[in-house]
């Protein structure tokens, strides 16, 4: 007996992957996320990186204000066989980028990432729970900062081509977020790079508690070009790979995707 399986189950999701990447099934209940090896050009996505970034966009949650999202759920199996040698991890765990206007004109990404969390669990981004072989379950839960966030170039102005006024530096419009947590330095990332720190949701919210999800083209490298407002990406992405350098056979089953307890 044959199970039919609805294609188009989730209207929402799409494919805006970069390079030798991409998503099969996009709007199925299973989608594929998958990268390649190829050694790509620069140039093909905003920003100079050369790597295979795998993006799954999930549309309908812009205008969601970020107080109220109090949890991310995703579930996964890893079909790829798992690398044990090198850097640790070797980004087999999908994660999300979540797209904020903090106020009017003003974006920033958040990374909510198993990779960097299993790295260092002190930057406290949420929960790995293995279900199986090669199954797993990672929760966030920003509600009462159970759980921290990264912010993509917290550091370092981000000055994007059709984007006025470009994102500014974190530390100059986040006075209330005091010192973030950090945590052990590892190969390629300095003290000053902005995956060496996570912060409360509670202080971002104290200086910017207008923050939204918004569907919006930031200018951020490794997102799908060309640059401008005319080419939004989704408020929320699942991603596997990077688009720096990254040139790995990654192909991950997503089981299960849920904001706020229902399928985003």
């Amino acid at each position: 007996m044959t199970t039919v399986v609805d294609l188009n189950q989730f209207a929402n999701r799409y494919d805006l992957s970069v390079n030798e990447a991409r998503v099969e099934s996009a709007q199925a209940p299973n989608p594929m996320l998958v990268t390649g090896t190829a050694l790509n050009t620069a140039g093909g996505f905003t920003g100079g990186g050369v790597g295979n970034k795998c993006i799954l966009g999930f549309k309908g949650h812009s205008g969601i204000a970020l107080g109220t999202v109090a949890s991310l759920v995703w579930e996964w199996e890893i079909i790829s066989p798992l690398e044990t040698t090198g850097t640790a991890f070797f980004f087999h765990y999908p994660y999300i980028n979540l797209v904020l206007e903090l106020a009017p004109g003003l974006y920033k990404i958040l990374a909510i990432d198993p990779n960097e969390n299993a790295r260092q669990p002190a930057l406290n981004i949420g929960t790995l729970l293995a279900l199986g072989v090669n199954k797993w379950r990672f929760t966030h839960v920003p509600a009462g900062d159970l759980n921290f966030m990264q912010v993509v170039n917290a550091f370092a102005a981000q000055v994007a081509a059709g984007i006025v006024p470009a994102m500014p530096i974190v530390s100059t419009v986040f006075p209330a977020l005091g010192v973030p947590v950090p945590w052990a330095i590892y190969t390629g990332a300095g003290p000053a790079a902005f995956n060496n720190y996570s912060f409360k949701y509670s202080d971002l919210l104290a200086t910017f508690p207008l923050a939204k999800l918004i569907d919006v083209y930031t200018g951020d490298g490794g997102l799908p070009g060309p640059s401008g407002t005319n080419n939004p990406t989704p408020s929320m992405m699942m991603v596997i790979g990077d688009s720096s350098s990254f040139r790995r056979q990654r192909y991950v089953k997503l089981t299960s995707v849920t904001l706020n307890g229902a399928d985003a």
